[in-house]
């Protein structure tokens, strides 16, 4: 019969005692962590994230691309291309 943890670990009985250090490990792995919260920032041209400390450079927002800078020396660009039409629509010529 499966043994089942207080964690949602399960595992067969003959092997949960050799098992369950393992079992434990993994599920540390998975557990909460403390992250950033980013700004969602919608502007005329794009909607972005926006990580805590960094903004949009002087001179750094154009129709078209983006470049953003955390104070420190360091910048991330982002780009918007346009591209032809991959697919398009044909008629047969009568």
């Amino acid at each position: 019969m499966p043994v089942e943890t207080g964690c949602g670990h399960w595992a067969p009985s003959a092997a949960f005692g050799t098992e369950s250090s393992l079992l434990v490990s993994i599920a540390d792995c998975y557990g909460p962590e403390q992250g950033s919260l980013y700004r969602i920032v919608q502007d005329a041209a794009f909607t972005y994230m926006m990580p805590p400390g960094w903004s949009v450079t002087s001179n750094g927002e154009t129709a078209n691309s983006l470049l953003l800078s955390d104070g420190q020396g360091n910048y991330v660009g982002y780009a918007l291309l346009h591209s032809p039409r991959v697919f398009s629509s044909t008629r047969r010529r009568a």
